[in-house]
């Protein structure tokens, strides 16, 4: 369906303050499939060291009021370095301008920092949503905006409450065998980081931040015959939108995998959500839909499609 324009709406695009932070949020959650809370837009748009000042944008009306903002991120985690965080506008002064102008500002001043390539939404280790929403009609915005599909990831959900995660059986199993499972301890660190960095370094972040949780929100299997403190395995919870009940980063090396491993340290940080009083649990940025429903029943619950932009190069 084509919407018609409206009249365009003069606006001023000046850099977001702290202060700006609720009128923020609610512009978010206007249009959010699952709403916000401040501190989870602050985490976001404050809290991301690689979010520098000129990459928070608001635009506001004659009056001063705050009508949208744009959010870019600059790092190496990212596809060549480069994302738009968050952007939007709020409902009633959409299709009149404001998006686009949002959406130009952002862009270029992530395209000075010399980037090759724009994503959107994927930032980790701090993002908020893995791409635009399927059954958007923002993907039409974007397109006429210069960025291409290249791709679809899942979310996934899992009801917590009354259910039972309990690993007691699936640990004796495995320590027969000479692997143990725990939560992760600072004596574990320099095993965890050296199974991250052979295999998926751009986690390495999150994981980091997971470690900074109480109690630390790592769970970690070890195999002690290989070695001492030899990490074969771990998943991770809170260490991104912290106030979602969020899942993930997991990984297990390669020559370990098909031994119950992820199924099991995926149920321990499902506890401790639990515990935590979170009523569901979200699993972002979901590669094996079929591994996580046959493992705690999860379902997927949002649809994203992945989009860049390249920069031409001179």
């Amino acid at each position: 369906m084509q919407i018609p324009m409206r009249t365009p709406l003069q606006a001023s695009i000046r850099h977001a303050e702290p202060a700006d932070v609720e009128a923020l949020t609610d512009i978010w959650n206007e249009g959010a499939t699952r709403r916000i809370s401040a501190a989870t837009l602050h985490e976001k748009l404050w809290e991301d060291a690689d979010v520098s000042p000129n990459l928070r944008l608001v635009a506001t009306e004659r009056s001063g009021a705050i009508v949208g903002f744009a959010a870019g991120v600059n790092r190496s985690t990212t596809v060549d370095g480069s994302a738009i965080k968050m952007i939007a506008v709020t409902r009633s002064r959409q299709h009149r301008g404001i998006g686009s102008s949002l959406l130009g500002a952002t862009t270029a001043a992530l395209e000075a920092t010399g980037t090759k390539n724009i994503r959107l939404g994927e930032s980790p280790p701090n993002y908020l949503q893995p791409g635009v929403d399927a059954d958007s009609e923002a993907i039409a915005f974007f397109e006429r905006s210069g960025f291409e599909y290249v791709g679809t990831v899942y979310d996934m959900q899992v009801n917590l409450q009354g259910r039972d995660f309990s690993t007691t059986q699936s640990e004796t199993a495995l320590r027969e065998s000479g692997i143990s499972v725990r939560r992760v301890v600072p004596s574990d660190v320099v095993g965890l980081s050296a199974l991250i960095n052979a295999h998926w370094p751009p986690w390495q972040g999150e994981v980091s931040n997971a470690l900074h949780c109480d109690p630390l929100a790592i769970h970690i299997a070890v195999d002690e015959s290989a070695g001492p403190g030899f990490v074969v395995a771990f998943a991770t919870h809170s260490a991104n939108n912290k106030a979602l009940g969020w899942f993930g980063p997991m990984g297990t090396r390669p020559e370990y995998r098909g031994r119950g491993l992820g199924a099991v340290l995926l149920r321990r940080c499902l506890v401790d959500l639990a515990r935590s009083g979170y009523p569901d649990a979200t699993i972002s940025w979901v590669g094996p839909v079929s591994f996580y429903e046959r493992a705690v029943g999860a379902y997927v619950s949002r649809t994203f499609s992945r989009y860049e932009k390249r920069v031409p190069t001179e």
